[in-house]
Parts: structure tokens; sequence; C-alpha cells
């Protein structure tokens, strides 16, 4: 391979500067939210165990209506009483299971969701946009950020230097207009602070710094749920489904002979929660927001009849199996049945036994004292030598990223740090709770999505081998999720 040169004989106006083409007007249509409610709009507490919620989005035949997933969400409300407490990862914890359903047939079963979601949060969303969007940045780091900015003043005036009243027997004065009252300030403030204003600069730069490593720390480590007061919540998401994020095509309801079901099981609540106690927790006024599109009949007909009254589109999916280890487990060989036509990745998410109340359950997978890992495809080794997991977690990391299809990326967005991922803590505190996942890249062309190539595993044989230094110090559940490419057909309802 080498170098050759660019040929310049073709050139081309770049968009920026290119005015003849606009934009085409969209098919006449008219966009809406709709509220389904569950059959039984249940209040959910720590007494209720695991609780089914049906959602039925009607049909809707003949009124050229399309559902539009990816605008479409769940929303919840939340009571915190007695004792401030939150989620172990995000609101999406309180999910266990997630189906759905048309015409007695099952489209898509998504189990142990909460823990699948919470990985998929470590994969692809950072510390910060976490903290902020999805979970908010913790109480506790707000506070310490506050409590520099306090002892900054401290520091350049002292700690008895504010009097009461000082600034607001200026500011009561009267004024015309709030330019004069602001002169007022300033000159009574430069009168008693002047001399000092030098060390507050001092301070200041000081404390700039102090608070850019406080936001790096929440940026990076924050992969925990948010700690909320005693209040009231509503909780809205987006779900990982074909009814969600995964759903890459409008869904035309009008040509379904029966309605499209959405099966939410809740989890149960010492594996979902962080808190004092589980009784500090009440869920109620569960909804799928629909996002609903009413085309014109007329275009609405054109699309059936160019693709001859059956509709067909592509999508992904995951499917979840899971396998035990003891403790003292010096090696383990899974079997994981997941048979597809195109299986792109599989994940292994390793996660402590003793899950409880106090602790992050769902998002502490932990390394334990695991070696290395390597899968047997009818009898082919993949990869072709062993992942080492035990020299700093480097090319588990970094095997985890391929699966991601993010390896070519300079700064790919993730919560996965070397610290996180290499813990082995009890997960009471964010600092003892690890990240590690294991990854297995399948698709032959990983970074091509307009083309199926995941590995055809219908008549296959999988196993995951793991290999510990040492006993095994825990007793883990291991769970694993495939993700493959799944083909949507609606024909005649």
């Amino acid at each position: 391979m080498s170098q050759g040169t660019i040929q310049r004989e073709k050139t081309a106006i770049p968009s920026f500067i290119e005015y003849a083409n606009l934009k085409n007007a969209g098919a006449q249509a008219k966009n809406w939210y709709y509220e389904v409610q569950p059959d039984t709009d249940s209040t959910v507490n720590s007494a209720s165990g695991q609780t089914e919620l049906v959602f039925r989005i009607p049909s809707q035949s003949g009124q050229s209506t399309y559902l539009d997933p990816s605008m479409s969400y769940f929303s919840f409300q939340l009571v915190v009483a007695t004792n401030p407490g939150g989620f172990c990862s995000s609101a999406s914890d309180v999910i266990n299971r997630l189906q759905v359903e048309n015409a007695g047939g099952v489209i898509e079963d998504l189990q142990q969701y909460g823990q699948l979601h919470a990985f998929l949060m470590d994969a692809s969303v950072g510390g910060e946009s976490r903290g902020n969007f999805y979970n908010g940045i913790a109480a506790a780091s707000l506070s310490s950020v506050g409590s520099l900015a306090a002892q900054t003043a401290v520091n350049a005036f002292g700690a008895s230097a504010f009097v009461a009243g000082d600034q607001g027997a200026h500011a009561d004065n009267a004024h015309t207009t709030k330019a004069e009252a602001l002169i007022d300030i300033n000159n009574a403030l430069t009168a008693r602070w002047g001399p000092r204003i030098d060390v507050l600069f001092n301070e200041v730069d000081t404390l700039v710094d102090n608070v850019r490593t406080a936001i790096n720390n929440i940026s990076y480590n924050n992969r925990t749920g948010e700690q909320l007061p005693v209040g009231t919540y509503q909780m809205c998401f987006p779900l990982v489904s074909v009814l969600g994020s995964l759903g890459e095509k409008y869904i035309p309801l009008s040509r379904l002979s029966s309605d499209l079901i959405l099966r939410v099981t809740t989890e149960s609540f010492a594996n979902c929660f962080k808190g004092t106690q589980v009784t500090d927790f009440t869920l109620s006024n569960f909804r799928y927001v629909a996002s609903m599109l009413k085309l014109d009949p007329s275009v609405d007909s054109r699309i059936s009849a160019s693709v001859g009254g059956v509709y067909t589109w592509h999508g992904t999916s995951f499917e979840h199996h899971r396998a035990t280890v003891s403790a003292g487990t010096l090696s383990a060989s899974h079997l994981v049945p997941m048979r597809r036509s195109s299986l792109k990745s599989i994940y292994m998410l390793p996660l402590r036994q003793d899950n409880a109340i106090g602790n992050f359950g769902l998002n502490n997978r932990v390394l334990d004292t695991l070696q290395d890992y390597q899968y047997s495809i009818d009898g082919e080794m993949v990869p072709q030598t062993k992942i080492d997991v035990n020299n700093g977690q480097g090319q588990g990391l970094i095997e985890l990223m391929k699966s991601f299809h993010a390896v070519g990326s300079a700064n790919p967005s993730c919560a996965f740090t070397r610290d996180n991922y290499g813990r082995t803590g009890d997960g009471t505190t964010e600092a003892l709770t690890g990240s590690l996942a294991l990854g297995l890249e399948l698709e032959s062309y990983p970074n091509k999505d307009t083309i199926l190539s995941g590995a055809n595993t219908i008549t296959s044989s999988i196993f995951c081998n793991l290999t510990y230094s040492a006993g095994s110090a825990l007793a883990s559940n291991h769970e694993f999720y495939g993700l493959f490419d799944v083909l949507y057909v609606i024909e005649n309802g």
C-alpha cells in the first residue's frame, strides 16, 4: 500500500455556498401525543412485588396513523417519602421485563431490562451528560462545589468579614435607575474590600481550578443514580425497544388488525433503589406516551401501493440468558444459546448475587479475580487468542469498545474508566461500584449498518470460557445479552 496522487479534475460546490436545491415540502400530516394508560392503573410499592402493567396501543384501523417510536417515551410518578433516596442507575431500573406483542405473537422480549439499560448507559453516555440529563448531578457533588465557593470568600476576607446587612444598607437606598444602585453598591464594596481585591482574584483562580476538578470527577465517575430529596417526581425516559430507541421506522398502526401491546413487569425495589429502606418509594401513574402521525389518506394509499400492502423493515433487538458462578470457581464454560441469523455482538455482565437495598446492585458489575475470557462457536475459538482482563483491564475494555464500533473515535462518549472498569466492591458507594462488561464483536463489516453482517448462529453452539487467576471470591450472576438484527413484517394485519 502506498499514497497516491489526488486527482482534481472533478469539482463540486460545497452545500453551504450552493443555493439551487431547496428542501421539498413534507407530505401533509398531523402529529400529536397519545397517552396510553395500563389496563389497571396500579400504584406500586415495596409490598407489591413484581407487578405486570399492560398498555394497549390502539391499531387505528383505517385512520392512516403511524407510531413514531423515536419520539415516544415511558413515564411514571415517583414519591420519595421519609428518607432521601434514588435509583441504582436511572429511572429505567424499575423495569425488570419488557415485552411487545401483537395478534397473539411476541415481537420483542427484553428480560433483566434494568441491568441492560444501566450497561448501555455506561457504553454510550458520558458522566456529564448522564448527570445532567438522565440522573441529575449528585447533590453531594454540588454541595462540594458550593463549599469551595464559600471557602473562597473566607480565604479572601476572613471568617468574620461579612456583616449581616452590610450590603443591604446600600442596596435599600432610593435610586432612580438600576445603574445608580449598582454604582452605590460598587463604591461601598470598593471602600471596604479594595485593599484585598488582589487576594480575592487569587482565591477565585484557585476556586476555578477546584471547580474544574470537581466537574471532571462528576463527568467521568458519576455512573450511579441521582439521590433525590423527599418529594414527588415525574420520571420520563425513552425505552430500549422497537417502541423506543430501537425503532428505526414508523410503525403503520392502521395496517394492524389488533392492538399493539406493551407489557412491562416492574423490578423488585431492593434491586433498583438505593436508599435507607424500600418503603420510602412509591410508583404510580404509569404511562406510555406515544408520538402519533396521521397522514393524508391519499399519501397513505400511495405508500401501501408502493410496498404491495406488505410493510417490511429491519431493526435490532436484544435477548438475554443467565449463567451463575459459585465462590471458589477456577474456570467456567457457559453455554450461550443465542441462535440468530445475524447475531451482531454478545455482552456478558458479571453481577454480585448479594445485592441489597443501600447499594448500587443493578449497576455494580465486578471483576472479581477474572483473568481472561474467550468464546467458542462450533469449536472455533473467537477471538483466536484469550482476552486478558487481569493486567490493568485494557484489552477487555478495548474489546468492549470494539463491539460498540467506538475504537475509531478519538473521544468516545462513555462512562468507562480504567479505575471503575476493574473494581470489585460491594456497591455501597460510587467508589466501590464496578463497570466491568465483556464484549464480543461478531459482525464481518462492523461499521456498515446498511448491510447485515452478523454471525449466523441458527445451528451453532456458543460457549463462553472464563479463567480466574484464583478461585472466584464471589457468587455472581453472569448476564448475557445478544444484539441481533430483526426483520419486521406487517402483512394482512
